[in-house]
Parts: structure tokens; sequence; C-alpha cells
């Protein structure tokens, strides 16, 4: 599977699909119930649908991001 740097933790993806916005890689640009939490990749973006931090469970890109206290934008 994938692996990414979300906000400089690492995590498995574990469902993703494109998504438009601009920033440094790894940055948190929305979060969204339905959709996750979209990142910057490169020079576009994806939602993180689905993820797993190093020894936890996988859980939702937006439950995922709430429980960081990250916040998109």
């Amino acid at each position: 599977g994938a692996t990414a740097e979300v906000a400089g933790e690492p995590v498995a993806v574990l469902a993703a699909r494109p998504g438009e916005g601009d920033g440094a890689p790894g940055e948190i640009l929305a979060i969204d119930e339905t959709r996750g939490m979209l990142c910057a990749a490169g020079q576009d973006a994806l939602w993180l649908e689905k993820v797993r931090a190093p020894g936890r469970t996988a859980l939702a890109g937006a439950v995922y991001a709430r429980g960081r206290r990250f916040a998109g934008g």
C-alpha cells in the first residue's frame, strides 16, 4: 500500500481519490466529513478517505484529522 506524510506524521493510505488544491506536500487543505481530508501532493491534491497511523487501527480521513486536531486550510 501507499504511505504519505500528513502534517509531518507518517500514515498508510488505504483509500484515496484525486482532488484539486495547491500547497506544500503533506499540507492539509480541507477536511470534509464525507470525502475525508484533502492533502496537497506534488502538483495537485488527494482526498485521503481512509488512513492508518503506525500501530493504530484504520480510520476515515476526517476522523483521523479531527483526532489529531488538524485544521484544514
